[in-house]
């Protein structure tokens, strides 16, 4: 497109962020140092008008690493991150009338013309009153914290059809995905494929390879071109030594989220009206494989929900039988409220084989709780209940019990025939 040509369409729609990066280009040719200032405009303008994911986009790419990235990521925390007003209406940003202008004939006076129009940005922002839209994990950050972690994403171009998220693999890797939209599946044993979700951006993708090293549980796939931040280990890594607050943070949000899922989507969370209280209540409790979180016949150290992996659950009838296998848990089940509600020991063993990730409610912290939140000790009980008049229909272990898999029963009770 032809400088002139640029210049008719920023006139046309002086918010549209295309001509306007077209017009960055374009001078690049002519005068690189001039180019940066339109990158630089063209970053506040996409700021003052909400718009995080492309000022992101164009700071990283477009602006090198230096003072000035700084300072429009700064910027960008300002409007963006936890200092940010937070009261008022999210409101569309205004489109504004098209400009009229006359192209000049010389080069010179197009560029000059070009820089003019570039600059000039205000009263294109969002109504005074109007706030910002939350952005996934950006949004709870203070500002050197999202300085450092705007400057550290990797930039991801992901074409359609195109699997960036492997079951199976073990990957420190968490993506923001900025724009378009991916699917969610997961292979299982019987070799089908179950379609789990559709996530459109922006969303976070992977966040539980921050809390542990297990394999992947579940593949993702775009559905379109998207464009995707991704944080690896690695980068993990270095922001620890550089901020160490920062990897706090996340792992907070990170679990904020999980238990805000949890509360939706597990049949314990629902209905419940303090996540804050149960939040601080619940810590993040990373399970090595082959290992026995519940033990038959040992106290119970607490509730806990899974959040990622699988967890078998076994029982024996009586001391030295053979253990009978009697379920199998997956994300979002809950296990230990029989012992939790009656504080007798349990009556089964629960083993992650291939470990995993929980949320652990110690009984300590339960009882600290409970008049918090009282929905969380009627739904136990509720839970309980279930459980148990589920098993009173099962007879004494047998070998055609060794596969169940009810993802509702785990603490069994094996009358006796």
């Amino acid at each position: 497109m032809s400088l002139p040509a640029i210049l008719n369409a920023i006139a046309a729609n002086p918010v549209a962020l295309q001509p306007r990066a077209q017009l960055a280009i374009a001078i690049q040719e002519i005068d690189p140092a001039r180019a940066i200032e339109v990158w630089a405009s063209t970053i506040r303008l996409a700021i003052s008008r909400g718009q995080f994911f492309p000022a992101l986009f164009l700071c990283r790419v477009h602006i090198p690493a230096s003072p000035l990235q700084m300072t429009l990521l700064r910027e960008m925390a300002q409007t963006f991150g936890a200092g940010r007003k937070r009261e008022g209406k999210v409101l569309p940003p205004p489109i504004p009338e098209p400009r009229q202008i006359s192209i000049p004939a010389t080069l010179d006076e197009q560029l000059e013309l070009g820089l003019q129009l570039a600059h000039d940005i205000g009263g294109l922002g969002l109504p005074s009153g109007a706030v910002v839209p939350d952005v996934p994990i950006f949004s709870e950050l203070p500002e050197v914290q999202f300085v450092a972690m705007g400057a550290a994403l990797k930039e991801v171009m992901l074409p359609g059809n195109a699997t960036f998220i492997k079951q199976g693999e073990v990957e420190q890797a968490l993506y923001l995905l900025a724009n378009g939209k991916v699917r969610v599946s997961q292979q299982r044993a019987d070799g089908s494929e179950v379609e789990l979700a559709t996530v459109q951006a922006p969303a976070i993708i992977g966040e539980m390879s921050l809390l542990s090293e297990l394999p992947r549980r579940a593949s993702v796939t775009t559905l379109d071109s998207c464009l995707a931040w991704r944080m690896d280990g690695n980068t993990v890594q270095n922001l620890t030594h550089q901020h160490p607050g920062l990897v706090d943070q996340l792992l907070l949000l990170v679990k904020r989220r999980l238990l805000s899922n949890l509360m939706q989507n597990s049949q314990l969370f629902q209905g419940m009206d303090d996540p804050e209280a149960l939040l601080s209540a619940f810590s993040v409790q990373t399970v090595e494989p082959f290992h026995d979180v519940l033990v038959q016949g040992q106290d119970a150290p607490g509730l806990f929900v899974i959040l990622h992996g699988e967890a078998e659950v076994w029982t024996e009838a009586n001391p030295g039988a053979t253990r009978t296998r009697v379920a199998v848990l997956n994300e979002g089940d809950a296990f230990g409220e029989m012992s939790l509600l009656t504080g007798e020991p349990t009556n089964a063993t629960v083993l992650m084989r291939e470990g995993g990730v929980l949320l652990h409610l110690p009984t300590e912290a339960y009882q600290a709780i409970r008049g918090v939140v009282p929905a969380l000790e009627s739904e136990l009980a509720e839970l309980m209940f279930l459980r148990r008049g589920e098993l009173q229909s099962i007879a004494s272990p047998a070998e055609g019990f060794e596969e169940i898999d009810d993802a509702l029963m785990i603490e069994v009770e094996i009358e006796e025939a």
